[in-house]
């Protein structure tokens, strides 16, 4: 089974000279700032160039990084890439909280912490410890809340796929309790990829 990391396979096109898609890309790259997200439809035209590869097509592919909207994923469907299984990570913004606001680091040091499970050997290690910007409430929230939109449209296409099948078994969109240790949510993805889901019988 191939690993496709969509962002990784991105700059890998981007650096081919020998591609037209790579030569789209550049093109955009030059005439724009690198904050600047690739639109989705040179994101969908690279992916779907690396799932048209005989590897692919042959063993079979665990995608990540995409798609990362309603429009990416309803292209990349409509271009006949439909996968079997989608594992959704589900994250309560409790929990998101809970985990992210809670960093800290040491500017002397370097250490990271975490108020509530690495807590500060001293009063004076607490006293200077820094917290990212990106890691206030507020900005959580909001980026939370932009996630869940795009999660929403993306699990819809999915869902849609599943009812335009004569016979789904099983459902093709799995949701998974990711606010669990690390351990036991890898063996339940994992679980999912080695036993996968024909679309139908």
């Amino acid at each position: 089974m191939c690993k496709v990391d969509a962002d990784a396979w991105i700059k890998t096109v981007a650096g081919d000279k020998s591609s037209s898609i790579g030569d789209a890309v550049r093109e955009f790259y030059s005439e724009n700032s690198e904050n600047q997200p690739l639109p989705d439809d040179l994101v969908v035209r690279c992916v779907a160039d690396r799932l048209s590869r005989m590897d692919c097509q042959t063993k079979g592919w665990v995608l990540y990084n995409f798609p990362k909207n309603y429009q990416q994923a309803e292209a990349i469907n409509m271009l006949g890439h439909r996968p079997n299984r989608v594992v959704l990570l589900d994250f309560p913004l409790e929990g998101v909280m809970e985990r992210l606001s809670n960093r800290r680091v040491d500017p002397i040091t370097g250490k990271r912490y975490n108020l509530l499970w690495t807590a500060p050997e001293s009063k004076e290690i607490a006293d200077r410890l820094l917290q990212a910007p990106c890691d206030k409430k507020e900005l959580l929230e909001a980026q939370f809340s932009e996630y869940e939109k795009c999660i929403s449209g993306i699990s819809q296409v999915y869902k849609e796929l599943e009812k335009s099948l004569e016979k789904p078994i099983g459902g093709i969109l799995v949701k998974i309790n990711a606010d669990q240790d690390h351990e036991t949510v890898l063996e339940l993805v994992t679980s999912m990829v080695i036993n996968p889901v024909p679309l139908s019988s």
